[in-house]
């Protein structure tokens, strides 16, 4: 497992190359300073789970997190994360995980956000 991210704000999150993909920009979370950290992007989303503490009317960006961490699956937690993640779709002697070379788990947590996202694969740009 790394972290990728800290102690950091989401500032925008958008779904790219025909919805294949998420990209999620972040700021920093010192007061009122809002300087750009970087980006991640999650590249062919095989399932996604946000949860938030918010209400309807009140999820706004930017949104603290506390940390973003990236966990490259093994062949031995595949299985067991996605059904962590109560991925859906199924055959009738398990679930149907979509074919990949690789799987990866991105979890953005903490606050009142929580997104956890499995995808075939990451790229991390930050700001130095």
């Amino acid at each position: 497992m790394s972290i990728a991210f800290s102690n950091v704000s989401v500032d925008n999150m958008n779904f790219i190359n025909g919805k294949n993909d998420i990209k999620f920009e972040f700021i920093d979370s010192y007061k009122d300073s809002n300087k750009y950290c970087g980006e991640i992007i999650c590249r062919n989303i095989l399932t996604f789970k946000m949860d938030t503490a918010f209400e309807d009317n009140e999820f706004f960006f930017p949104c603290f997190v506390c940390d973003v961490t990236i966990i490259k699956l093994d062949e031995n937690h595949i299985e067991s994360k996605f059904n962590e993640l109560r991925y859906a779709y199924k055959y009738s002697d398990g679930l149907a995980i979509p074919k990949s070379e690789e799987y990866h788990l991105i979890r953005i947590e903490g606050g009142e956000l929580d997104i956890s996202i499995i995808c075939s694969g990451i790229e991390i740009n930050k700001v130095r």
